[in-house]
């Protein structure tokens, strides 16, 4: 055999797959086709976690939508970009407008606007017929306003997109009503092509300032009596605030009836509430016992019979040993 006849045998041998390699490359393919379907599901994920956050910052309305939705009001919360969106979609502090106007083939459609006391936020459709405009730019006549606002424009990138404009003011400066001059500039330069103008009338519970009110004193909110106490009446716990607003004082303080005050000595249980006994404006009396709680006290004695030991109110649905810690001097069993 000559070198030449050797090299083709060589060479022979070099095509032929050894045995111990047959179907290598059909197995690299299958573990690869099977990775990736072991990723489409996280892909997918992904994908659909990036168009909710995009929604949330970009619509209102969805955002405004994902509030009646437990899980979905939290986590949109929590992808506002905008500290002002974000607390608007905690507590549903959006303002419906939904006006049209049209000029010159565009199409401006005022959404929505969210108000707090140093900020309007404009959220707005802009559609245009022109194949020309590329993308917009939305400016604010922010002398029109008063008063004055610094005004951050905003460009809109395609037909039928949403855009958002913030109005900064000074704190408490916002206005009652906005008298709104919107042009745009196609491409972002010339002169304006088309201009709007909106009238709002904005909600007053958004622009409402808020109360500052003393402590230790009775207020009413939402038709409700609340008792707004001092640090150191919630520290001490010396005040137990009864249903129909009056105060009970504990320890050396107590009026005994007679107009008198007590002598400061342990009167025993007769100061104390009986949970056998106690009816619903009783127990209520209690630190930290309402009147769900309450219900719940007597519907548990009722059930299983009277309580044995003032431990046993922790048998209760709702009452905790932190409960029980602050009211154990104050409860019975005769």
């Amino acid at each position: 055999m000559d070198r030449k006849q050797e090299y083709d045998t060589l060479m022979q041998e070099l095509r032929q797959t050894p045995p111990a390699l047959e179907g290598t490359l059909d197995r690299a393919l299958d573990r690869r086709r099977a990775r990736r379907r072991k990723l489409r599901p996280l892909r997918s994920l992904a994908t659909a976690a990036a168009v909710f956050v995009l929604l949330v910052n970009v619509s209102i309305p969805f955002a405004q939508a994902c509030t009646h939705i437990p899980v979905l009001g939290w986590l949109a919360q929590a992808v506002c970009f905008s500290h002002s969106l974000s607390s608007a979609v905690e507590h549903d502090w959006v303002q419906k407008v939904e006006q049209t106007q049209r000029d010159n083939g565009y199409t401006l459609t005022l959404e929505d606007l969210i108000v707090d006391q140093k900020q309007i936020h404009l959220f707005y459709t802009l559609d245009w017929e022109d194949p020309a405009c590329e993308y917009a730019m939305v400016l604010v006549d922010g002398d029109r306003l008063s008063p004055r606002p610094t005004v951050l424009s905003d460009s809109v990138e395609g037909p039928q997109d949403a855009g958002h404009i913030v109005l900064d003011y000074r704190e408490g400066q916002v206005p009652d009503r906005l008298d709104l001059v919107l042009t745009v500039r196609p491409n972002g330069d010339g002169s304006p092509a088309a201009r709007f103008r909106f009238q709002v009338a904005l909600d007053p519970s958004l622009t409402a300032v808020g109360q500052v009110r003393p402590v230790e004193q009775w207020v009413e909110l939402d038709g409700q009596q609340i008792y707004v106490p001092t640090q150191e009446e919630v520290n001490s716990q010396v005040l137990a605030v009864t249903q129909d607003g009056t105060e009970a004082s504990s320890g050396n303080d107590t009026d005994n009836g007679t107009g008198q005050e007590a002598s400061g000595e342990d009167t025993g249980t007769e100061q104390k509430i009986d949970l056998n006994t106690a009816d619903v404006s009783q127990l209520t009396t209690l630190t930290g016992v309402g009147e769900s709680k309450a219900l719940a006290i007597i519907a548990y004695r009722e059930e299983n019979g009277p309580f044995t030991s003032a431990e046993d109110i922790m048998n209760v649905p709702g009452i905790k040993e932190g409960t029980y810690e602050k009211i154990k001097d104050k409860i019975a069993i005769k």
